[in-house]
This record gives structure tokens, sequence and C-alpha cells, in this order.
């Protein structure tokens, strides 16, 4: 007791009550007492060994904690036109810089990816359109084209343009409800005073390129994904008088919410390509 006082700068009976106090937290004691000395007894050596334990950790969490945030995952959603044409370039650069955190990827439409944010269960959405929830907050970093493409052989395609009228009464791929693209293209025609009914709806939009490119009717697509088609001659882009449709590409997270370092070098990235 009396070099233990010594050890840690305390007085003999500090030393004591400490001891007490823990026997009496433990519900046991934890010292057998021979010959005014003092010695582990069994309940005591196995509550050294979980306060060693626990020691160890703490000692862990205070000098290395800076060093595993970076194998800390970060949660990504995209929607599928970012995911196929921007997201990759991002991805490649940033775990060039940090090999050792894990990028975790969903690609959803726009209402999903929106929802996720707002659950927490992503730290970024790289959204296409507009963002509706005001808990959000987002920048620009990008936009592209939405146009209306058909086959060569199409008699829509043959001509210089057509009104929104000829148009709707065509069969219409669409993407489904919900979708950045399906809505500027909603979007769109609301502002003409129409509405559009589709013959295909799909969440897949290579689907609707191959149903397009076969003459099974008119396709709304992004202009990145039509570009390839359009420049081998499988697609063409229909002029549609009065309907001028840009998506506009934003990075959004839930305004309350911690960033790490490596999250805020994500949005670093991002900023850069704007």
């Amino acid at each position: 007791m009396t070099k233990t006082a010594r050890a840690l700068f305390m007085t003999q009976p500090a030393v004591t009550h400490v001891i007490n106090a823990l026997e009496e937290e433990a519900g046991c004691p934890l010292f057998d007492r021979i010959s005014r000395r003092l010695y582990l007894n069994a309940s005591g050596r196995r509550f050294l060994e979980k306060a060693e334990q626990i020691l160890e950790l703490f000692e862990e969490l205070s000098v290395s904690f800076s060093e595993s945030e970076e194998k800390t995952p970060i949660h990504l959603g995209a929607n599928i036109t970012v995911a196929n044409f921007w997201l990759p370039r991002v991805w490649e650069e940033f775990t060039a810089l940090y090999p050792q955190t894990p990028v975790q990827v969903t690609v959803d439409s726009a209402a999903r990816i929106e929802e996720e944010l707002l659950a927490y269960r992503l730290d970024f959405g790289f959204l296409e359109g507009n963002i509706h929830s005001g808990r959000l907050e987002s920048f620009e970093f990008g936009s592209y084209h939405v146009g209306v493409y058909a086959a060569p052989r199409h008699s829509l395609a043959r001509r210089k343009s057509c009104c929104p009228e000829e148009l709707l009464r065509e069969r219409l791929l669409l993407r489904e409800m919900g979708s950045a693209v399906r809505d500027v293209f909603d979007h769109g025609l609301y502002g003409l005073g129409l509405t559009a009914e589709a013959a295909c709806t799909s969440v897949n939009t290579q689907a609707l390129v191959k149903m397009a490119e076969q003459g099974l009717g008119v396709a709304v697509l992004p202009e990145p994904v039509a570009r390839q088609e359009v420049e081998a001659g499988r697609l063409t882009e229909v002029t549609v008088e009065g309907l001028s449709m840009e998506n506009r590409m934003r990075a959004a997270w839930v305004k309350e919410r911690s960033m790490t370092g490596q999250m805020k070098r994500m949005m670093e990235l991002i900023r850069k390509r704007t």
C-alpha cells in the first residue's frame, strides 16, 4: 500500500479508499489480505485482464484513430447518367489518393437517392435534376442535354422538326417516374400544356436505346448516352419545336452531417470538376 501510494502520488488512506470502492462496485473482493499485504485473488486476476484490454483499446483509440479514419467507408449515391459518364473518373482519382478508404456506390433514381441521403445511409448523392428536400445542401457540377431520339428510318427522324403533339402520337420509350430524365421531359411538356403516356417505361436506359434502334418507338435519352449511337448512325435526334430539355447535375449532402477528412477531400475533387 505504501509503495503504491508513493507511485501514484496519493496518500495511503486514499489508495485504501479507492480499492474498497472498486471492490464494492465489482460486488466481490479482488484481493486476498495476508500479513498486511495484498494479493490478487481469482476475481482480481479476471478483473485485471479485462481492465488491461480496456486500456489497450483506449490507447489504440487515442493514438491511432486518425489512421483508422482512412479505413472508414464513404457511401456514395448516383443517378445512372452520372454513374456512367462522370463518377468513374472522380472515383479513380480519389482511390489513387486514399487507397485504404473503401468507396461504396449505389446507383438509383433521383428520388431514391434523396431518400437514402435523408436516412443517413449515404454520405453524398450525385443527382440529376431538381433537389426537393430543404434539408439537403448542394452545388452544381455540370449539366447535360436531354433529347428525343429515333432510328434513322423512323418518319420523325427524316424531318427537320416536329411539333410536340406529333411526338405524343408516337410510341414513347421513357424512363420511370421519379428519374431525372423523366422529370425533365414531363416538366418540359407541362410548360407546353401537355402530358405524355409511355408505351414503354424502363429503369434501364440501354433497354430504351435498343428499342429505339429497332424502330419500336421514340426514346427520351440523355445526350451522353445517345452520343455513341448517333455517331454510329444507329439513332438520330429529333428536334421537337418548343421543347428544350437540360438536366443539371448536383452534389448533395445533409446539411447537419459532419464530414471526415476523406469526405472533405472527395468534395474538393468534385468541385475541381465543376
